[in-house]
């Protein structure tokens, strides 16, 4: 799990407690104070956050894409946990295919539905299989 950015200047705010901790030994025991409360805090939030089986996701695509045109699809995101949680997409796409405007992070609060919408680009004809392209749900810290 990555720390945001909230999680780093925290920690960066402990710092004025061992500063004054080399004057004043009763400030460093306030430092360690300090660092055991954010690790206690930290602890308990990697073990409320929302599991990959609480994110139920299923793409929406259209049933034909037109060659060289942008088409639409989405991803239906359905957060059943019971934390809120930042949601983006990877996904493996067929090489004659690329992602004309990429799908942007979404936040998806508890027990409610969302959904991602980036476009696609197909170069050559063919049958694209879609339904069977992976792909995997990435929780942004935040």
């Amino acid at each position: 799990m990555i720390p945001s950015k909230r999680f780093i200047i925290l920690l960066l705010l402990a710092a004025p407690f061992f500063i004054a901790g080399s004057m004043i030994g009763a400030f460093t025991a306030l430092g360690i104070l300090y660092i055991s409360i954010l690790l206690l805090l930290a602890l308990v939030d990697i073990l409320f956050y929302p599991r990959q089986s609480s994110i139920l996701m299923r793409r929406v695509i259209p049933e034909r894409l037109s060659l060289s045109m942008p088409s639409s699809v989405a991803i239906e995101v359905e957060n059943v946990g019971l934390r809120s949680a930042v949601i983006d997409i990877a996904e493996r796409l067929p090489p004659d295919m690329e992602v004309v405007e990429k799908a942007h992070p979404i936040r998806v609060n508890r027990l409610t539905r969302a959904m991602l919408k980036y476009k696609l680009t197909a170069h050559k004809r063919g049958k694209y299989p879609l339904s069977e392209v992976m792909f995997v749900c990435i929780q942004v810290p935040g």
